[in-house]
């Protein structure tokens, strides 16, 4: 085929799929207007007025890179594709007419382009034009109502964990800001876009022992009220220390990679903004060995530690250590009571976070009690929503090994 037929045919698909679009919107437009206000508004509304409808819509929302920023496209693809599926399943109440709920997507796409028609229609503007706005001004009241405020919140909670689950302390951590000035820059399709922008934490060479070892600065990068990247200092009394003095926070790679591992199947991002989220309002212990542990937590629901000790005046993170690892509080309880050493956790698989979420552990009253007498409860409550890995895994069936090894009766099989 010639390049010149090839560009006609892709100019006739592009023709054909542009009718289709206007043709959707503007049954979806219709649609909206006949359940808020009678089908036979819609009769009242010209055709010319319909169509110019589609001339001022809103595009669906999404993100698009911020000037200057250089954002990856896998980036890019992502988080608009997760954006999109985000506000398709999310609803917001109007209840007005026969319109009762509409997802996230048409209220900011759809809905809004109705809503600014009616508030700058006029009267005069066609017959019966003052007949279409009284019938749907309670429509456009809702763009000042406590609904719009509702879905603007979700609008920001929706982007702010878009660029969560894009973040990597070891690359970039993403912020996503709401620009209303998107459009006076040049921007020829109207709608509800955020800005992505992009920062490296600060990375340093910290001497550990004889060794040089590189550390990232620990932070996060904020929307909100501006720009800016907050990063975490503690204060020298609460790692038990002289008072007075403010120490930066820092996180070896060794911390990063053992994290990893010992809660496997959970997304790096998120195991990454909770190290910030854990590091905020910092909760610190000694264990037995005079070693400073600094709790960290999945969403509030504790996980385990870093080991961090003091160095150049900074607070350098280590390594991770999950729950019942050696050197934690809830491991002295475990080997207490059951003599457990590192060799059968590590035989019995109890030292990562997938044996709790993929197993049956939970089932087995007496297994789970005793690693709730532990103080391992918190293992319990981890959403399994963040956890990725297990599509395509079988569940495991450890209660029983556990509860022969350690001699605590005979395992009553449940559901699995």
């Amino acid at each position: 085929m010639s390049v010149r037929k090839k560009n006609k045919s892709q100019a006739h698909r592009e023709k054909i799929e542009k009718v289709r679009h206007v043709n959707e919107f503007l049954s979806a437009v219709k649609d909206m207007i006949a359940k808020a206000a009678g089908s036979d508004i819609v009769k009242y509304i010209p055709p010319s007025e319909i169509e110019f409808l589609y001339k001022i819509r809103l595009h669906p929302v999404r993100v698009k890179a911020a000037p200057g920023e250089s954002i990856p496209p896998k980036v890019l693809e992502f988080s608009n594709c997760l954006i999109t599926h985000f506000f398709k399943n999310e609803q917001v109440q109007i209840g007005i007419g026969m319109l009762d709920k509409i997802s996230l997507y048409e209220y900011f796409s759809t809905a809004f382009t109705v809503m600014l028609y009616i508030q700058r229609l006029n009267d005069d503007d066609y017959p019966r034009a003052a007949v279409v706005k009284k019938r749907l001004e309670a429509f456009a009241a809702v763009v000042n109502s406590s609904t719009h405020e509702t879905a603007l919140k979700e609008y920001n909670h929706f982007m702010n964990a878009t660029a969560l689950l894009c973040c990597n302390i070891n690359e970039y951590l993403y912020a996503f800001k709401f620009n209303p000035s998107i459009i006076e820059r040049g921007v020829s399709k109207a709608g509800l876009f955020s800005e992505i922008y992009k920062i490296r934490l600060p990375k340093i060479k910290v001497l550990m022992g004889e060794h040089h070892r590189p550390a990232w600065r620990l932070g996060w990068y904020l929307p909100a009220p501006e720009l800016h990247l907050e990063l975490i200092s503690i204060q020298s009394e609460e790692i038990y220390k002289l008072p007075g003095n403010v120490m930066d926070v820092y996180i070896q790679s060794h911390a990063l990679n053992r994290l990893a591992e010992r809660l496997d199947g959970i997304e790096i991002s998120v195991l990454h903004f909770n190290i910030y989220d854990s590091l905020c309002l910092p909760k610190v212990y000694i264990n037995k060995h005079g070693l400073l542990l600094f709790e960290y937590a999945i969403f509030k629901n504790k996980v385990g530690y870093f080991l961090g000790e003091v160095a150049d005046g900074k607070i350098i993170l280590k390594t991770f250590l999950f729950l019942t690892n050696n050197g934690t509080p809830e491991a002295d309880k475990l080997q207490t009571m059951t003599g457990l050493q590192k060799e059968d956790i590590n035989y019995l698989a109890i030292d990562k976070l997938s044996t709790f979420l993929l197993s049956d552990i939970d089932e087995n009253e007496n297994v789970k009690q005793l690693f709730i007498n532990a103080g391992c409860e918190s293992l319990f409550k981890i959403d399994k929503e963040f956890y990725h890995s297990a599509e395509g895994r079988p569940e495991m069936s450890k209660a029983g090994l556990i509860a022969k090894y350690l001699q605590l009766g005979e395992y009553q099989p449940g559901r699995r």
